[in-house]
């Protein structure tokens, strides 16, 4: 069984895992159930005292924790150890690298958080990269995305990554989660049916892309949204301070 492992807060992370503290997972709650207005400024969301370790059903350890600007080159890395069809599935194009402005696009997004999960005593190779986006149309609903690799899919490590982003975007205040999968994608959709009551539709909804020109978006993709109120996850039990 794959089990999501929280430190206690007085504790050294290192205590628990061998890495040193990283930047720890709060999530911010949602100043408005309405829109927001835009801002020059993204506000800096308040921080915690967390990582996370995660133990796979195979006896692999991997450790999650928010990202960083710095960290823009390990995902760079992480491409290269993803397939062509990986790629495709997260982005809807091949794409091989992010820019510079699409990473702090990411890593700073008001409402949303972005994780990096490296393997236990690897720190500096990234292994996954997951996110829960703020949707600033749609204020209440957050969009799942997550990029592994290859070596590490079917292993357990989605289905954990997604419990863990569905704990912070249940605390953040958000009600649905929203992803914009490929009809194929058979594990994605047995992720998403696993965190909770499991909508979905061929309407095309609010989704972000990172602007990529040609990103295919409709026809063999399906828009599937939970509600996160149902707390039948592994994840919820937790109580993950995240």
């Amino acid at each position: 069984m794959t089990t999501l492992r929280t430190p206690p807060a007085h504790q050294s992370v290192a205590h628990h895992t061998g890495v040193s503290m990283a930047v720890p997972l709060v999530p911010p709650r949602l100043r408005s159930r309405t829109a927001s207005r835009p801002r020059a400024t993204p506000p800096t969301p308040p921080l915690g005292r967390s990582i996370h370790r995660i133990d796979l059903r195979d006896g692999a350890v991997t450790v999650t924790r928010r990202a960083h600007l710095g960290d823009l080159d390990r995902v760079q890395a992480l491409h290269t150890h993803c397939s062509a069809h990986s790629r495709r599935r997260r982005y809807h194009v091949d794409r091989t690298t992010l820019s510079a402005a699409q990473w702090t696009a990411l890593v700073n997004r008001p409402h949303s958080i972005t994780l990096i999960t490296t393997e236990l005593g690897r720190p500096d190779a990234a292994i996954a990269v997951s996110h829960v986006l703020h949707l600033p149309a749609e204020p209440t609903v957050c969009e799942f995305a997550v990029l592994i690799a290859d070596a590490w899919q079917n292993r357990g490590l989605g289905t954990a990554l997604a419990e863990l982003r569905a704990a912070w975007a249940r605390a953040a205040g958000y009600a649905t989660a929203y992803a914009h999968i490929n009809r194929s994608n058979t594990p994605a959709h047995a992720i998403f049916e696993r965190l909770g009551p499991t909508a979905r539709t061929d309407e095309e909804c609010v989704h972000e892309q990172l602007g990529v020109p040609g990103a295919d978006t409709g026809g063999d993709y399906l828009d599937l949204r939970i509600s996160l109120h149902d707390r039948r996850t592994r994840g919820a039990r937790h109580a993950i301070a995240c």
